[in-house]
């Protein structure tokens, strides 16, 4: 739980600081903006679909024998 909730938060502050310089800038403006933080979640949903294991029905154990085997 620690680290997603380092996660969110240092995401969270990223875009907080980066939206405003990106949104005013003459160069990039507000539709690219949208577009880089789409192509960003897109990456990330990616990410999850193949590294993050599915977890579901599965006790603690079974989870933590399974990190532990490395499959």
């Amino acid at each position: 739980m620690s680290i997603a909730t380092l996660t969110i938060w240092s995401s969270c502050y990223l875009v907080a600081q980066t939206f405003p310089m990106l949104n005013d800038s003459k160069a990039i403006g507000p539709v690219v903006t949208f577009w880089i933080y789409g192509a960003v979640s897109l990456l990330t949903f990616v990410f999850v679909w193949l590294a993050v294991p599915e977890t579901k029905g599965r006790t603690l154990e079974e989870i933590e024998a399974s990190w532990r085997s490395g499959s």
